[in-house]
């Protein structure tokens, strides 16, 4: 993506959406795959540090919340179906509204 360097192809919208938004620059994935890496983005400190490989926790202070508190409107588009079940690990219901697409846990 031309937001983060001069030597890709355009991408206008990204750059737009850039422009409106946070660029991440530096980021590391404190465990993999899956789950651990995505609590890490949503709590901001590294899962497996203080505990195994789970679910977001009712007692975690996600990113989310805080922009929900700002009135700040997000989104969640993921191809994980059992996000949308019953509890939903936790992710689905962190944000304003989520959505489901088609992907590679089941074809549909």
């Amino acid at each position: 993506m031309s937001c983060y360097t001069d030597e890709a192809p355009p991408s206008p919208n990204f750059d737009r959406f850039a422009q409106r938004g946070t660029v991440f620059e530096t980021h590391y994935a404190g465990s993999l795959p899956c789950m651990p890496p995505r609590r890490d983005l949503l709590t901001g400190r590294v899962n497996f540090l203080h505990c195994s490989r789970g679910p977001v926790e009712p007692c975690d202070e996600c990113s989310t919340q805080r922009l929900h508190a700002e009135n700040i409107y997000t989104h969640l588009i993921s191809d994980q179906h059992h996000y949308r079940e019953e509890d939903g690990c936790g992710y689905h219901n962190r944000y304003s509204s989520a959505e489901l697409v088609r992907g590679q846990e089941r074809d549909l």
